[in-house]
């Protein structure tokens, strides 16, 4: 059958109803379709208490200063099944969102959006300044220190943020009946500095890097629709250009050797992505039958800037400037069969393939811009993961179904200390249901995973302890368990329960992670008191354990190490509809606590590293009181307190370390509110 007799015979009859079953009359009463225009401007001003870079990182609040609430949906509907949408959303603040959307249902529809996030990161203290885009250059009266200890200049506060726009354009067009096509065009521009750091050999700095990215994204896809067929074909193409290729940056020290006055760092490579896939499904009376094919080509241009900034180095033979490539291929295929109205069957065959065909050379380095170090050769990585599943359902009764399965995964690499490693996982899961009161869910899955011939690669230097076992490749025996209960008390109670306990043995480990163990309970309780009060509230607590063993003298195991993190996190919601509904009250309140303790083990007796520790609060009250039909006043209160400890990294200023010239760095503390007012406009 060809192509085009398939669409021929596309499925384009009318519904097919009993005989004698008279429809004239009948009536959608909910197919009511709104015409003109429509919609809801919201007009307001809200203004925060304080100043915080985290609290502002990604919500564009991070001053103190007024700003004006904006936001508005309107949307047309007009004769022909035209149609007009405008969302505007926090128009008056650094991170905000503009759509609009028209077209023509059933034959054509055009999208526009746009985009813009601000990510404050942190502030920065350093004497370092741009000179142009890739240049960090020192004060003109800055002398060379020996440590840190010797600064007498003062440092410039840098705030550490990025900023991306983002504009998407959408389109879908409908040729013909069960076609639909599809084109959708990105473009972004990513702005800004974030910290990065540079050596030269012991003596190290804290640098600011630029950010001037810009991705363009391209998606062109096709799909064919019929009643058991249906299928996909599509082009995906992204390109990333960095406009900065590297950093370089004046040395702040004395120079440990001749030379070393200006480093040098590379900085993230233009690069392309290319795909093409297909998908296709069919029903086969109770049989589903799914596939899907991508091939696909990663590349990435090579470096043009120099090994080495240090004239008194000999030149390089050969220098690092390696052009990538890989190809990619990704396929599935799945089947679901309905047996009997008591036995479902499910299997499926995945392959994810990446073959780096980057060339492998030894090649000559620099190390700090300071001396040519030992050959080092380039290790380009591929991979392949083949995953197998099968599963049964059965139903036991009309309450209880019972389900379990099999899964077979093997994977095979490159250039690691493992080439081939394989997974099998069994697992059950059973379901039952008490009539309509509870639904009770256990689920148990065993996986062990053998990893063949562990053997260090001897092209990796400094060279590794062989003992050691990296913990993505190691042998692995896994179990986890959970249990889930769901009670539905009455119409207007319900209680949600759940448990789940994971843990890893490596046994054959050494050095290295050697066993883990993450539990998590929850409990959600959700009641509608009366018509117009809804309370939820929960409670959830998460700990993950781990054990390591390491060898400070390149031989067996003689320090161990054990690390428990614990999250609690619990809140409550309550809304509220009063005096004929014109007012809504809505209290959100949650809390979320977590504590990272370290316990080191070593041949001089054991000792507790300070704990990591994260308090965070945050109260929302909103108020809406409905003036009229039409018009709305809005009230917004939100007061939230943060309080981080982080020991490895709290109270570091800039000369704390004499070899390190760090930027400074505070945990994140604060206490602020924001307060808002906006009246809102339906129509």
């Amino acid at each position: 059958m060809s192509f085009q007799s398939s669409f021929v015979f596309a499925d384009t009859s009318a519904p097919r109803f009993p005989e004698g079953l008279d429809v004239s009359k009948w009536q959608c009463k909910y197919c009511v379709f709104p015409k003109g225009l429509e919609g809801e401007i919201e007009l307001g001003v809200g203004i925060p208490s304080d100043s915080s870079y985290k609290f502002g990182e990604y919500n564009g609040l991070e001053e103190d200063d007024p700003y004006a609430v904006f936001n508005a949906s309107l949307s047309y509907r007009g004769d022909n099944a035209l149609f007009y949408n405008l969302t505007i959303q926090d128009l008056g603040l650094e991170t905000r969102e503009l759509t609009l959307e028209t077209g023509k249902q059933g034959k054509y529809e055009l999208s526009f959006a746009y985009d813009k996030l601000t990510h404050h990161l942190s502030d920065a203290a350093t004497p370092f300044a741009f000179s142009d885009s890739s240049h960090l250059v020192l004060p003109t009266d800055w002398t060379a220190i020996a440590t840190t200890q010797e600064m007498d200049e003062e440092l410039s506060s840098v705030e550490i943020k990025t900023e991306r726009e983002q504009i998407k354009v959408s389109a879908l067009f409908i040729p013909a009946r069960s076609w639909e096509t599809y084109l959708n065009v990105k473009h972004e521009i990513k702005e800004g500095n974030k910290l990065t750091g540079g050596a030269f050999y012991f003596n190290s700095a804290q640098l600011i890097e630029p950010i001037d990215y810009v991705t363009d994204e391209i998606e062109l896809a096709a799909t064919y629709t019929l009643k058991k067929w249906q299928s996909r074909i599509a082009y995906y193409g992204s390109k990333f250009t960095n406009n900065t290729n590297g950093l370089n940056w004046q040395n702040p020290f004395h120079p440990i050797v001749d030379g070393a006055d200006m480093g040098q760092l590379a900085l993230p490579q233009d690069n392309q992505a290319h795909h093409f896939s297909a998908v296709t499904g069919y029903q086969w009376g109770k049989t589903r039958l799914d596939g899907s094919l991508s091939v696909g080509q990663l590349s990435q241009d090579a470096t043009d800037i120099a090994a080495t900034l240090n004239s008194e180095i000999d030149p390089l033979t050969n220098t690092a400037n390696i052009s990538t490539k890989a190809n990619t291929l990704n396929g599935h295929f799945r089947v679901n069969s309905v047996i009997n109205r008591k036995f479902q069957l499910k299997a499926s065959y995945r392959q994810n393939e990446r073959k780096n065909k980057t060339e492998s050379h030894t090649y000559a380095w620099v190390s700090s811009d300071s001396f040519v170090n030992a050959p080092r050769r380039n290790l380009p990585y591929s991979f392949k993961t083949q995953l197998s599943d099968i599963e049964g359902i059965y139903r036991v009764t009309s309450k209880i179904k019972l389900r379990g399965g099999y899964n077979h995964e093997e994977k095979q690499r490159s250039n690691q200390e493992v080439e081939k490693s394989v997974e099998q996982s069994y697992w059950a899961k059973l379901r039952f249901r008490l009539s309509n009161i509870a639904d009770l869910q256990v689920k148990t899955v065993q996986s062990e995973r053998d990893s063949e011939n562990y053997s260090i690669v001897s092209d990796i230097t400094p060279e590794q302890n062989p003992l050691l076992r990296k913990y993505n490749l190691a042998d692995r025996d896994r179990s986890l368990n959970k249990v889930s209960a769901n009670f539905f008390i009455n119409e207007r109670i319900t209680i949600d329960l759940s448990y789940q306990d994971i843990e890893n043995e490596y046994s054959n480990s050494l050095i290295g992670l050697t066993e883990s163990d993450e539990q998590s309970y929850g409990i959600d309780f959700s009641m509608l008191v009366t018509d117009s009060l809804h309370l939820h509230t929960y409670v959830n607590q998460e700990t993950i354990e781990s054990d390591q063993a390491g060898s400070h003298d390149f031989s067996l195991p003689n320090w161990f190490l054990t690390n428990e993190d614990t999250i609690d996190t619990y809140g409550a919601n309550i809304e509220y509809r009063f005096w004929d509904e014109k007012v809504k009250l809505n209290l959100n309140y949650y809390e979320s606590h977590s504590v990272g303790k370290t316990l080191i083990d070593v041949y001089t007796g054991t000792e507790n590293f300070p704990e990591f520790s994260t308090d965070l609060s945050s109260l929302t009250l909103s108020l809406d009181y409905k003036l009229s039909d039409s018009m709305s006043v809005k009230l917004k209160y939100l007061y939230e307190e943060l309080e981080a400890e982080d020991w490895t990294r709290d109270n570091l200023t800039p000369d704390t370390l004499n070899n390190v010239l760090s930027a400074g760095y505070v945990s994140p503390d604060y206490d602020l509110s924001v307060t808002a007012i906006s009246f809102s406009y339906r129509f």
